[in-house]
């Protein structure tokens, strides 16, 4: 599972929109797009700080619970400038 399939389903599970996400957050409603399509890095930028806010997170916890859910040793994020 790629950090942008967790964020989606993190988002989900709090049943909000990408739109009220993008109003929560301030960041574009695109970037959130495109950054749960792996299109976009979000490690890269500020782009996860306000994203585990919403969640009620720390950036750490938010990423420890996705290496320790998916069993993954390191992110799994695809480079946007190499996309499949």
């Amino acid at each position: 599972m790629s950090i942008g399939t967790y964020l989606r389903q993190l988002r989900a599970r709090r049943n909000l929109s990408l739109r009220e996400m993008s109003h929560k957050t301030g960041i574009a409603h695109s970037t959130l797009w495109r950054i749960e399509r792996d299109q976009v890095d979000p490690l890269l930028g500020a782009h996860l700080f306000p994203i585990a806010k919403l969640h009620r997170q720390s950036v750490v916890t938010l990423l420890r619970n996705y290496l320790t859910r998916t069993n993954e040793r390191k992110i799994n994020v695809r480079n946007a400038r190499n996309p499949r």
